[in-house]
């Protein structure tokens, strides 16, 4: 027969195993993952690791999503790749942690403003649908009335989200005008780090200290700029 205290360990060790994932979530990020409404806790936990991942080796963030709806994701990885800010995350926790930051707060920026808006698009979608069933209805030869009230299928409801939200999304990004998606400050840099980039490469050819070495001390200079 199986203990009591054996049942309780065994209940903690799963519990425990159950977010183990969070060791990986960098405390400073732990509440824009918490508060960010977006598929499941554990999913949107993997999404943050693995985006800080991917921007640590210099590529695109493609895992934001579910973080970040998918047209969302695009749209900012579309930015990183078109500035080339990605290749300036590379190895740098600093510049890496710095623009994720900013871009968690563009997600519940942008979301804060779609939420409303999907809300009362799908209202609006499904009286349509509703009406134009009705309509349907009245026509048939045989007038008798129905037994049951009208109503939408979950399929019905899933595809009118699903169009609600496409078209919200599109609306709002649209209006965004390409790195301007995310804080002037990174054009700002951006314009530094060119010329910085443009300074230590013509000094590694000149000094001979090597590529790796002056990209080295040019990584250091980009992590330096965030703090001014």
């Amino acid at each position: 027969m199986i203990s009591e205290s054996y049942k309780v360990q065994s209940s903690l060790f799963n519990l425990d195993s159950q977010y183990t994932f969070l060791d990986n979530v960098p405390e400073k990020f732990l509440p824009a993952v918490i508060t960010n409404t977006n598929g499941e806790f554990v999913e949107r936990c993997k999404s943050l690791v693995n985006t800080r991942n991917e921007l640590l080796v210099g590529a695109n963030p493609t895992s934001l999503s579910p973080l970040a709806p998918q047209s969302l994701t695009d749209a900012i990885c579309k930015v990183l790749e078109d500035t080339g800010l990605n290749r300036y995350c590379a190895q740098s926790e600093e510049v890496t942690d710095a623009l994720l930051s900013d871009i968690l707060i563009t997600i519940d920026k942008l979301q804060s403003k779609a939420s409303p808006l999907v809300t009362g698009l799908i209202k609006k979608l499904e009286e349509d649908a509703l009406s134009q069933i009705k309509k349907a209805l009245e026509k048939r030869k045989n007038k008798r009335k129905p037994t049951k009230p009208i109503s939408l299928t979950n399929a019905q409801q899933t595809r009118i989200a699903e169009t609600a939200s496409e078209e919200v999304w599109h609306q709002l990004l649209s209006e965004q005008n390409g790195v301007g998606i995310l804080p002037s400050v990174w054009q700002e840099r951006l314009a530094v780090w060119a010329q910085l980039e443009e300074v230590f490469t013509e000094l590694g050819l000149i000094t001979g200290l090597g590529f790796d070495l002056s990209k080295g001390v040019f990584q250091s200079m980009v992590g330096s700029t965030l703090l001014g």
